[in-house]
């Protein structure tokens, strides 16, 4: 069975054409004009088109060429009867799969379009077939690779062609949740506005956490599709591939399943090549457990403000991104991730009255937060490899004009960490809903934190935050 559209402005020849195919066992569809003809396409899966030439407004060969347009490859049938050779070569040139003269014989259109239907699949299963072939050319590609990143980059770009999307990611699985592979960005390339980064990381983590494929219609402006492939490797999720496709084209299929499984294969298999297995991850039975100690911190602050907006993932994925915008390497993904987890420590010590104060503080509510500071700063101090985020902890109230506490240290005297957080913080907090306030939008909070670049912010990390935030 075949899922057909005719388009005829002859009510009669298109209705005669339905009842027929109907009973052949095909679903039909019919319209009187190419612009109803294009919505229904728009909004349908069809597998051939049957149009007359001769339509009011646009023609026959009008419609075929906005069909092609807008990237469906169906078989096209004219019809007409107003019959010339010039007008049959035309149409056959320009792709029609076959033409028929009025009156035709209904058998003739029914054959005809079954050979039109057969060979559209032919043509597909060949293509997937294609398609799945070219892998053993990208397991050569991958292999070329002689770093983490350079892996990254070729599994973003060979996943966007195999995939036929329009754009591509290679996320990096979290040392603190796999141990596997080293520190670095999560992402390449960067996404193209924060919003979508933060998607991205999220739905790389979903797929992860489920080992297998999964979708998502674009959260952001429903106008596109999301795949998001889980890298496996020694039977630990280590990554993810994910693609999307822009408004107007098909969502993904089995097809693109299995093409996109069979990419991460691939890129697993690389991920070993290069060196990166759990042989390593057994050599930092610390780390890990110093990881799963700063998660349950964070958790901990969640639970204790459970009327807040959780920010901890957007902090550390606002944070990520800076750190690639501004190159600051230095600081090291895991070292960050720490941070993002640990940083609101002194939160358990506060009580909710305070939390959720809606007016400012009062000079005895702000020594309390102080000492609450002081105190998580020295229980981090305590904790072997947890050295940086006191440092930065100690650090994240100075402001980048020396008029901040308790030192009143200026510039980079500051911890860079310090300097990033206060930034990413004070972002994500004005944007996150709270219980005395709405949420402000970004270009809001934005412009509030740019007026104070320079006195409590540093102007670097704020002009990386303003280019964030234009792309």
């Amino acid at each position: 069975m075949a899922r057909i559209l005719i388009c005829d402005d002859e009510e009669a020849i298109a209705q005669l054409l339905r009842r027929y195919l109907t009973i052949k066992g095909h679903e039909v569809d019919t319209v009187g004009s190419v612009d109803d003809a294009l919505e229904k396409i728009e909004g349908a899966i069809y597998d051939a088109v049957v149009t007359d030439l001769n339509l009011h407004g646009l023609d026959g060969f009008e419609l075929m060429q906005e069909i092609r347009a807008r990237g469906f490859n169906l078989p096209i049938l004219f019809t007409t009867g107003y019959p010339s050779q010039e007008t049959a070569i035309k149409a056959l040139r320009e792709g029609a799969f076959d033409y028929l003269v009025k009156p035709f014989a209904l058998e003739e259109v029914a054959e005809r379009l079954e050979r039109a239907v057969t060979m559209r699949r032919i043509r597909e299963e060949n293509a997937v077939y294609a398609r799945l072939v070219s892998l053993q050319a990208v397991g050569k590609l991958l292999a070329q690779a002689t770093s983490l990143e350079g892996l990254a980059q070729e599994t973003a770009r060979l996943a966007v062609k195999l995939l036929r999307c329009d754009h591509g990611w290679f996320y990096q699985g979290m040392p603190g949740d796999s141990a596997i592979l080293p520190t670095g960005m999560p992402m390449t390339p960067p996404a193209r506005t924060l919003a979508e980064q933060a998607f991205i990381l999220s739905l790389s983590e979903k797929a992860m956490a489920a080992g297998e494929p999964i979708t998502s219609e674009d959260a952001l402006s429903q106008t596109g599709f999301y795949l998001a492939i889980p890298v496996e490797m020694r039977s630990a999720m280590v990554g993810a591939v994910v693609v999307r496709r822009d408004g107007g084209k098909s969502p993904f299929d089995t097809v693109d399943f299995e093409v996109g499984a069979q990419l991460a294969v691939n890129v697993g298999l690389n991920l070993r090549a290069l060196g990166f297995n759990r042989e390593q991850a057994s050599q930092a039975p610390v780390e890990k457990a110093l990881s799963a100690w700063a998660d349950l911190i964070g958790q901990l602050v969640d639970q204790h403000c459970p009327d807040y907006e959780s920010k901890l993932q957007r902090v550390f994925a606002l944070g990520h991104s800076l750190i690639q915008a501004l190159d600051w390497g230095h600081l090291g993904q895991e070292n960050w991730r720490l941070l993002s987890q640990v940083y609101d420590l002194a939160k358990l010590r506060v009580p909710q009255r305070i939390l959720t104060k809606e007016g400012p503080l009062d000079d005895k509510e702000k020594e309390f937060i102080k000492k609450q500071v002081r105190w998580a700063k020295e229980r981090l101090s305590d904790v072997p490899g947890m050295e940086p985020a006191a440092q930065a902890l100690d650090d994240l109230q100075e402001a980048f004009d020396g008029s901040g506490y308790p030192r009143g240290k200026r510039g980079h005297a500051i911890d860079s960490a310090a300097r990033l957080l206060a930034v990413v913080d004070s972002y994500v907090a004005m944007t996150s809903t709270r219980p005395y306030r709405s949420p402000m939008r970004p270009r809001e909070a934005i412009e509030a934190i740019r007026k104070k670049a320079g006195t409590q912010y540093d102007p670097e990390i704020v002009l990386a935050l303003t280019s964030l935030g234009q792309n």
